[in-house]
């Protein structure tokens, strides 16, 4: 093929991507088409990204892809690869941007190499949403191996300043109690451990503008804040309300010396909403858990505990925490060597009082038999069809977890969960059933025992991974 034949060679492949401006024809979308010789000489180079790297036109024409690598996206080894006859593609970073590159070889008629095309498109856009996708995964990941709001802090603020490159990263929320603004944590400029009195203002001020940004629940961006007095510099500040359930709680905050862009202020958003979902759960669980406790010394100080009443409530703490659809507890009769109901809620049939069920009868039965958890995902199964109570056909039940109450390796009964929907259950998910379930277990065996029923505590201790059904 002749070097002139090579722009009709590309005309007809792309001509659905040209227009004619003055004269000259253009690409009509954001790529750079380069054509090589085949001693790597710059024949061909059209395209509207090339007003992004600042190449003027024809500056290249003639000069070696060897010589001026540094000013184009384009690499020396896949060239020279393509020039041997292989179709390559790569990714190459430069000056903030990322291509997609294809380098196609060209043949002469003889099937000798006669040079190369390269169609490279500017991606950096999407390579961004990946990457800050693949950093809201790492997050959500982060945020489920932490157990209690104080371990949560510390990896919300550092993962956002590693991804961002910040130099300060802080998170203000209302305390447990949600009575008041509190500067929860902070690194960089912000850590929580500088006591100095500038940053102490600036923690004065970061809560004022909180208060703002939590009324409006719009973000605050700011390229002219500047930092702890003294230092001399500006920084871009940017803060992000933290909202759930169109309820505010807080605002996270981040500040840099370079500019903050739109795409990282759109991450920051898609962050906030996942630690506000974390934020507002653990708080919410730290509240009920209380409660509870509470609502047991309560009975407790009464003198007269109703174990059907005591576990009824308790339940209705549980639902609250889980967000549960249905839950029954039946307790173990020893005489009778059976399982008896003693309380639940969610079912339309209420029937239940007084109902007895052997053990390995039913689902409940073989939690009780097995003395293990038993998760079932999918009700509608067919093979799990025919546990099912048949009053509870036209429940519309998805998934089922049973777990047997235990306390000193003695079975006192068993709690069965229900949910109309299919839920994708996580350690943390279990971690809190588990201590659910020690509580109510703790309850039973102290229904007789005032002293074993106020020691509601803590301490929990990890129950058996379920059985799959």
């Amino acid at each position: 093929m002749e070097k002139t034949d090579w722009t009709t060679w590309l005309s007809d492949r792309f001509s659905g991507l040209r227009h004619r401006d003055n004269g000259h024809y253009h690409i009509g979308v954001p790529i750079i088409l380069w054509m090589f010789d085949a001693d790597g000489r710059f024949t061909l180079i059209e395209g509207e990204g090339l007003s992004v790297l600042g190449i003027p036109d024809g500056e290249l024409t003639g000069k070696s892809i060897y010589s001026k690598n540094s000013v184009v996206p384009l690499a020396q080894e896949n060239v020279r690869l393509a020039l041997q006859g292989e179709r390559v593609e790569d990714f190459v970073e430069m000056h903030d941007l990322v291509w997609a590159n294809w380098y196609y070889p060209i043949q002469n008629e003889d099937s000798s190499h006669a040079g190369v095309v390269c169609t490279s498109f500017n991606v950096t856009k999407h390579w961004k949403q990946v990457k800050h996708q693949e950093a809201v995964i790492k997050l959500a990941a982060s945020l489920r191996k932490s157990n209690t709001r104080k371990e949560m802090l510390p990896v919300i603020c550092d993962s956002i300043a590693d991804i961002l490159n910040t130099d300060a990263a802080s998170l203000v929320a209302n305390s447990n109690s949600g009575s008041h603004l509190k500067f929860e944590h902070g690194n960089g400029l912000w850590r929580t451990s500088n006591r100095d009195i500038d940053h102490l203002g600036d923690q004065a001020c970061l809560l004022k503008a909180t208060h703002r940004i939590m009324h409006s629940q719009k973000p605050l961006i700011r390229d002219d804040w500047v930092g702890m007095p003294g230092n001399g510099d500006n920084f871009s500040l940017a803060g992000i309300p933290l909202t759930n359930c169109n309820r505010s709680i807080g605002a996270l905050w981040v500040c840099r010396k370079s500019p903050i862009v739109d795409d990282e202020v759109d991450l920051l958003k898609a962050f906030c909403d996942l630690v506000s979902r974390a934020l507002d759960r653990e708080q919410r669980q730290e509240q009920t858990m209380k409660h509870i406790h509470q609502t047991a010394r309560e009975r407790a100080a009464d003198k007269a505990v109703d174990i059907n009443l005591a576990l009824s409530n308790l339940l209705a703490q549980v639902n609250s925490i889980l967000e549960i659809d249905a839950a029954r507890i039946f307790l173990c009769d020893t005489k009778n060597r059976d399982l008896k109901f003693t309380a639940g809620f969610g079912f339309d049939d209420q029937n239940h009082y007084g109902e007895r069920i052997q053990y390995g009868e039913g689902l409940i039965g073989q939690v009780a038999l097995r003395q293990r958890p038993l998760l079932i995902s999918d009700m509608t199964h067919p093979r799990n069809t025919g546990n099912l109570d048949p009053r509870f056909e036209n429940e519309g039940f998805m998934t089922y977890y049973g777990i047997p109450l235990i306390v000193n390796e003695r079975l006192l009964g068993v709690m069965e969960i229900y949910y109309r929907q299919y839920i994708e259950v996580k350690n943390k998910w279990f971690d809190t059933i588990s201590v659910v379930v020690e509580k109510i277990s703790l309850a039973i065996d102290g229904a007789e025992n005032y002293n074993n029923f106020l020691e509601f505590g803590h301490d929990t201790k990890r129950s058996p991974g379920p059985l799959q059904n």
